[in-house]
Formats: C-alpha cells, sequence, structure tokens
C-alpha cells in the first residue's frame, strides 16, 4: 500500500498494510486519485473542490 504517512517523516512510503504504524489511525481519506478527471486536474495544477462532512458528537 502507498500512502502520505505522517508517522516518523512525513513523506509518501508504500509498506505492508497488514503491519503499518499509519494503518492504526482512527482518520483515513479515501478518494477516487486515478480517474481521468483527477489525473488532468492534477498535471494541470488545478485547485479541486473538498468534500468534508460535518463532524457529528459521538453517542454513547
Amino acid at each position: 500500500m502507498c500512502h502520505a504517512s505522517y508517522v516518523g517523516e512525513a513523506k509518501v512510503v508504500c509498506e505492508d498494510a497488514l503491519t503499518s504504524p499509519a494503518v492504526g489511525a482512527r482518520y483515513h481519506v479515501v478518494g477516487k486519485l486515478l480517474e481521468n478527471g483527477m489525473m488532468d486536474a492534477w498535471v494541470e495544477g488545478r485547485v479541486l473542490p473538498v468534500f468534508s462532512p460535518p463532524l457529528q458528537e459521538p453517542t454513547d
């Protein structure tokens, strides 16, 4: 698995997902990174809109 790691030096790393210390985090970002629109925007340096759902209060 390749991902932007926040553990240790902040950089992109490729490592085994079963042993990665970053996988134990409670916060994950998932997206369609390799679709044509995303790749075109990256190559052209365009800003992409970001959706972030509102935080919900924990329920006990």
